[in-house]
């Protein structure tokens, strides 16, 4: 707005200096004239434009009151240059001394360039600040928003906390648990946070139940895992566990069937037993391979668990590899240091 005055304000000089000198007092009445009816005209135009965009109804007026009042102001702006100048002209041109009038209308002029310039970079200035405000509001708003929902995660884990701990003190609460295990799930939008937790809580509560007998239960709290948790929070290193202890339930309860859902469910259908690392889920493999005659893959599950921190003396004394004590293949593995 500051600016554009500005580059009105020398324009219309430079016209009026022009045609003055050129025709005199006709040339500055002619420009003021002519410059009051440009911008009426400009006015009413870009008005009827800017309707016409925006689809409006409404009808225009055949007179543009915005024009009238902007053609009043530019003349007014005109007879005030062309004060300045007809004075200028008679220095310029007639040689003659400047008056008095002509110092205070360049005065005037001055201190107007000057607050139209000041005024400019103020604008200027305050423009840059709002949009610094803006982006400093949106940052602490992010921040905030942030910070509220790292708050709202970190109560969910209290909650999943405070439900894992009432399922092992009751078995009343086991179904509590495996609901709310679920909600959670539903609710957090960071599963990452929770692989850990679920596959933790989960492995105990197999443990807690398995050891009370209760191995209906136990075998509820592995479905819940397999079936609903696991593909929304994904693999996390304590899985491991989960697929250990819900092995060694698989071969309490007798149920072949479950320890394949198990496996293929959660280490691939494919999986291969020389990729494993995890000792105690390698010893538990073997077993659940011992039980159901797989001589070859528990030779190999042997091997690999040995090798990653088991002794062969758990495995030469452990009921599950009763059928194989005397087996030379089985007692060659045990013997070779890994």
């Amino acid at each position: 707005m500051y600016i554009f005055f500005i580059y009105l304000s020398f324009i219309e000089l430079s016209l009026l200096l022009l045609f003055a000198w050129f025709l005199g007092i006709k040339g500055l009445i002619i420009v003021s004239v002519i410059s009051a009816i440009l911008a009426y005209f400009i006015t009413a135009f870009g008005k009827a434009l800017g309707k016409s965009f925006a689809n409006s109804s409404q009808k225009t007026s055949s007179i543009s009151k915005d024009g009238i009042l902007l053609s009043f102001l530019i003349l007014l702006l005109s007879s005030y240059f062309s004060f300045g100048v007809f004075h200028l002209l008679k220095v310029l041109k007639y040689k003659e001394l400047a008056s008095i009038y002509f110092y205070i209308w360049g005065l005037s002029f001055v201190i107007l360039m000057l607050f139209l310039f000041i005024s400019f970079y103020l604008s200027k200035y305050n423009s840059e600040l709002r949009v610094l405000d803006r982006k400093i509001n949106k940052e602490v708003k992010e921040r905030f928003l942030s910070k509220e929902k790292s708050d709202y995660e970190h109560e969910l884990r209290l909650f999943l906390e405070e439900q894992f701990n009432l399922a092992m003190s009751s078995i009343t609460e086991v179904n509590n648990f495996i609901v709310k295990s679920r909600k959670i799930v539903k609710k957090s939008s960071k599963t990452n946070l929770l692989s850990y937790n679920l596959a933790n809580y989960t492995t105990k509560l197999i443990i807690q139940y398995i050891s009370l007998k209760e191995l209906g239960l136990a075998y509820q709290i592995s479905e819940n895992y397999i079936d609903k948790l696991f593909p929304k929070l994904g693999h996390h290193e304590k899985t491991y566990d989960v697929i250990s202890n819900s092995i060694v339930l698989g071969i309490y309860r007798n149920d072949k069937v479950f320890c394949e859902k198990v496996l293929e469910k959660l280490l691939g259908e494919n999986f291969d037993i020389l990729s494993l690392t995890n000792e105690i889920l390698l010893f538990n493999l073997a077993c659940y391979y011992a039980v159901y005659k797989n001589k070859k893959d528990m030779l190999i599950a042997i091997k690999q668990s040995i090798k990653y921190g088991k002794t062969a003396f758990q495995f030469s004394t452990d009921e599950d590899f009763k059928a194989y004590y005397n087996d030379e293949d089985f007692l060659k593995v045990l013997r070779v240091k890994y």
